[in-house]
């Protein structure tokens, strides 16, 4: 309950802050002071909430009457070096579709340019762009050798 009033109240925040940034230069300044302290707040939160994932001790039941050994499979699934293979595995898939949303971005924003000059150039800047987006896909394969290694 406590982690939906915070994330409204950091919605709210950013609100404030974006209705702010239409003001005069001195409000400019103060909202762009607020978005980031906002936005370093919610990364310091992120973290910890990771290392609070990657620290936590694992909680072992078995059912009553039950033979098989789940202490054993709970073990292989959380040590600590699953949790840090499964935070490497993130990092690039979220590596890749961001360096690949800004080469995307770039791509296809100056292929609208020179689309519009000279509409010939349609199938060199559908190439630019795919190559783009290959930069995301390389991430994901990478991730799943990750995850194959786990």
């Amino acid at each position: 309950m406590v982690f939906v009033f915070l994330v409204c109240g950091v919605v709210f925040g950013l609100f404030l802050a974006g209705i702010r940034l239409g003001r005069s230069d001195r409000e400019v300044k103060e909202s762009r002071f607020l978005l980031q302290l906002i936005s370093r707040g919610v990364t310091i939160f992120n973290v910890l909430i990771v290392v609070g994932f990657l620290a936590t001790q694992p909680v072992y039941a078995q059912e009553q009457g039950s033979t098989t050994d789940t202490h054993l499979v709970a073990v292989e699934k959380t040590t600590p070096g699953y949790g840090m293979g499964l935070l490497a595995a993130a990092i690039a898939v979220a590596v890749g579709a961001l360096g690949g949303g800004i080469a995307v971005g770039m791509a296809a924003s100056a292929g609208m340019g020179a689309l519009s000059e000279n509409p010939k150039l349609f199938g060199n800047i559908l190439i630019f762009v795919g190559l783009a987006e290959g930069i995301a896909i390389y991430g994901l394969v990478v991730a799943l050798f990750i995850l194959q290694k786990l």
